[in-house]
């Protein structure tokens, strides 16, 4: 289980440093984009400049909102992340270019939206929900017909390299939180009735070492938050850097595998029936 407490204390430590190391989840923020754009294009009711409701969950430092306010520069949006370090970071950044942003520090799976949306957006962020499933159906229910909830997560696979050598060491290391799976994913939605799409892809990365790999995964706040999770010895740090680099190197850096899922769900329109 996640400890949100975990969770606010490792991001707020990672917010001065997140813009410089988070590479996997700014590509993430563009191919997010794309959809959040295709989501105007193809849709000749939805005016981006218009008096559209908007909800980025997971703001960050404001990675993905700084690719949407380079197109819609005069969006109404409310913007929600659990560490108020990251927030004051994404304030400062956007001050002079948008006054239209009203910032939330809060979580989001707890937090009372109150209102309706016809857009809800969030980067990398869902796989920090403690109730996945739950979550999904409160943002679904804050949706105006025809709205959409479009999102990137980090899926099953994600760090399997690193969680196939620590439990092959002692099962107690289950250091990862657990992902969704894309197929977890999709029967949460059917069971919700919504017409959805899903795309998966593996984002590779290499690094020197085993050391450089969690310093980067520490420098964005993003490493583990699991209860009770068991502290690495020395002696399995060590013998772990000397498995990760017998079993997954390639030109002599080892890779990391960043299993992606991106998601867009629609809400019907109701249709009134005279």
């Amino acid at each position: 289980m996640i400890e949100k407490e975990k969770v606010i204390k490792n991001f707020s430590k990672g917010a001065k440093t997140y813009d410089k190391y988070a590479k996997v989840q700014k590509y993430m923020a563009e191919k997010l984009n794309k959809l959040f754009i295709e989501h105007k294009e193809k849709n000749i009711n939805c005016d981006m400049n218009s008096k559209k409701q908007i909800l980025e969950i997971g703001n960050g430092t404001g990675i993905l909102t700084e690719y949407i306010l380079k197109k819609y520069k005069n969006l109404n949006m409310d913007l929600i992340d659990i560490s108020p370090e990251m927030i004051k970071i994404s304030k400062e950044k956007f001050k002079n270019i948008n006054n239209n942003l009203n910032y939330i520090v809060g979580d989001a799976e707890e937090y009372d939206f109150n209102k309706k949306y016809d857009l809800i957006i969030s980067n990398a962020t869902f796989q920090w929900f403690k109730d996945f499933e739950n979550t999904i159906n409160k943002l679904y229910d804050s949706l105006n017909n025809g709205g959409e909830i479009i999102f990137s997560t980090f899926g099953k696979e994600t760090y399997n390299e690193l969680r196939k050598i620590l439990k092959s060491i002692s099962e107690k290391y289950d250091y990862s939180q657990t992902f969704y799976s894309m197929n977890d994913i999709e029967k949460i939605i059917r069971d919700i009735g919504a017409e959805f799409t899903l795309i998966e892809e593996n984002y590779i990365e290499k690094f020197k070492n085993v050391r450089e790999f969690l310093f980067a995964i520490k420098k964005i706040g993003a490493n583990s938050a699991k209860e009770k999770k068991e502290i690495l010895t020395p002696g399995v740090y060590k013998q772990l850097e000397k498995e990760y680099k017998k079993n997954f190197t390639k030109n002599n850096k080892i890779i990391v595998t960043n299993h992606i899922i991106f998601c867009k769900i629609k809400k019907e329109i109701k249709k009134n029936i005279v």
